[in-house]
């Protein structure tokens, strides 16, 4: 008979962090599109603050989640201000709904509504009003008085700038181009100098 110690074998265990879990970022483009416009619009407002970190939607989704397990989630990473927006209505009303973490617990933001009928939430963490009516989810500065502009809306007026300047070179081009012309036309006719005076530019 014969008998052998088995040594306990150690077990390795590897973490693993999924870059997808299979589903889609969002149900519909009613709840992709404002997902990302909002998430691209803080992006670009914070893009010169290092210590800001824009993402939504992180690998969680659909309404059980939202209202449970990912809310637990990010309370127990101290996540300062917890934010939910339902486009269509179906489950959250009014569609907007932010909340702070005081004493451990996500509490209910003021909300206000606009003479618009649009509602609005104000968030310390962003410094920024979050607004949600007919045509959207918004963020408003306050201080300006102006909405966050879109990556799109940012586009077009640097498009708009850029077509404004060419403008600019070219009537000043053209306007060099008389002066020119002027003083070409004046030489030709033996006019001295000193007594051209200053010549038009329109």
């Amino acid at each position: 008979m014969s008998s052998a110690v088995l040594q306990p074998v150690e077990t390795v265990t590897q973490t693993e962090y999924p870059s997808a879990d299979g589903k889609p970022v969002a149900e519909s483009d009613y709840q992709l599109t404002p997902l990302t416009c909002a998430r691209d619009g803080l992006r670009h407002y914070f893009r010169r603050r290092p210590d800001v970190y824009v993402a939504g939607n992180l690998l969680i989704y659909t309404q059980q989640e939202d209202q449970g397990r990912k809310r637990t989630l990010y309370r127990r990473l101290r996540v300062a201000e917890y934010w939910q927006y339902d486009p269509t209505g179906d489950y959250l009303a009014p569609p907007l709904r932010g909340m702070t973490l005081a004493a451990g617990a996500y509490v209910a933001l003021p909300e206000r509504r606009l003479p618009d009928g649009a509602l609005s939430v104000r968030s310390e963490a962003l410094g920024l009003e979050v607004r949600a009516g007919a045509w959207g989810l918004r963020f408003h500065d306050a201080a300006t008085g102006r909405n966050v502009m879109t990556l799109a809306e940012t586009d077009e007026a640097r498009e708009r700038a850029e077509r404004g300047w060419r403008r600019e070179q070219e009537a000043r081009r053209a306007a060099e181009a008389r002066v020119a012309e002027l003083e070409a036309l004046l030489r030709a006719k033996g006019v001295p100098p000193a007594d051209r005076g200053a010549a038009p530019t329109a």
